[in-house]
């Protein structure tokens, strides 16, 4: 038996949804320290600490509150074993020195090894590659971001590879979907632009009106997107952070699944389009053939690339039911119990 201690320090999205399905499933004895003002759900008895919510609040902190933090949580530094930091967080790097210096080992998750343009500054770029150099062992989620690790930092890295397990919001349905001669296509999550939107739009903006139902972009948005190809009556557009109740309903009403990233490791939402069987068109780009295999349609990142994918699933009923088949099959490979018990291997051995 190994005791794990378990940092999950950021407030809302994606990667933190991402620790609490893995650190609830643990069977080992942990301890998970969470933000207090984590908008997701935390792990089962989690220890709330504060964190930060802006940019001046991160630098006082960091400087004054954080010392006085490590003080406070001395106890279990030195109770627990490992320290598993299952996504990034700029905090990181200190608790991974602080457990060297305690002769504790860290095993660090990176999603990207390298942040998305527009996403990270240089300073956090430091403060990710400083959490890998000094982990003990580090986990991906593909095999391309093993490979840019040993690339840009050290080719020796022990790196495991354990992919991303399925998010299943509440609500969501997960019976097989049928194919609709004028489909709904959706986009979920947030608006950046490495996510290539604006060639989605511009793609189903070339569809003619009788081709699909209505296009939903539902995400917070950080770049602004030209919608003016589409009429009002066949898009639905929302502009702000999700709820889990949201993603599910959003996801309920949709029959096609956009991801046409310009740029990707992974994704997050893949796996939403795996649990929902909701066949799905993706770019060539990352790990996306290699989380979604025959549940999508590939093509370029080019406008007319996305429009020739979607097109194949709207007027081919057997190519629609052959992407489900292969989500439904996808599935039994990426439950959360499978995924944490890769983890632990790897934390207690």
């Amino acid at each position: 038996m190994i005791n794990v201690l378990a940092f999950s320090l950021g407030r809302l999205g994606g990667c933190v949804v991402y620790a609490t399905n893995i650190i609830n499933n643990f069977s080992q004895p942990h301890t998970a320290i969470v933000s207090r003002y984590c908008n997701e759900n935390v792990p089962c008895a989690a220890v709330q600490v504060p964190t930060f919510r802006s940019m001046i609040s991160f630098v006082f902190s960091t400087l004054f509150y954080l010392p006085m933090l490590t003080l406070w949580l001395l106890p279990s530094l030195l109770r627990h074993r490992v320290y598993y930091f299952p996504y990034y967080h700029p905090w990181n790097p200190w608790f991974i020195a602080c457990g060297k210096l305690l002769g504790k080992a860290s095993v660090v998750t990176v999603h990207d090894a390298v942040f998305h343009p527009g996403e990270g500054t240089a300073i956090e770029q430091w403060l990710m590659d400083a959490s890998v150099k000094w982990a003990a062992k580090i986990i991906v989620l593909s095999m391309p971001v093993e490979v840019q690790l040993r690339q840009r930092i050290d080719s020796k890295l022990k790196i495991h590879v354990i992919p991303h397990g399925l998010i299943v919001p509440d609500g969501l349905i997960c019976k097989p979907r049928q194919w609709q001669a004028k489909p709904n296509i959706a986009f979920l999550g947030r608006v950046n632009a490495y996510k290539g939107v604006q060639l989605l739009v511009d793609a189903v903006a070339g569809l003619d009106d009788s081709e699909f139902d209505q296009l939903l972009i539902a995400g917070r948005h950080s770049v602004d997107i030209d919608y003016s190809g589409i009429p009002d009556q066949k898009k639905q557009i929302i502009d702000r952070w999700l709820e889990d109740g949201e993603i599910a309903a959003f996801a309920n009403q949709c029959h096609i699944l956009a991801l046409p990233y310009i740029e990707a490791s992974q994704s997050g939402v893949a796996t939403i389009a795996i649990a929902a069987n909701i066949p799905v068109i993706a770019t060539r780009v990352g790990a996306l053939p290699d989380q979604l295999k025959g549940g999508a349609i590939y093509c370029d990142a080019t406008v007319d690339g996305v429009r020739a994918a979607l097109c194949e699933l709207i007027h081919s009923d057997l190519r629609y039911q052959e992407c489900v088949s292969a989500l439904i099959n996808e599935q039994m490979e990426l439950s959360w119990a499978q995924i944490a018990a890769q983890v632990e291997f790897v934390l207690c051995n």
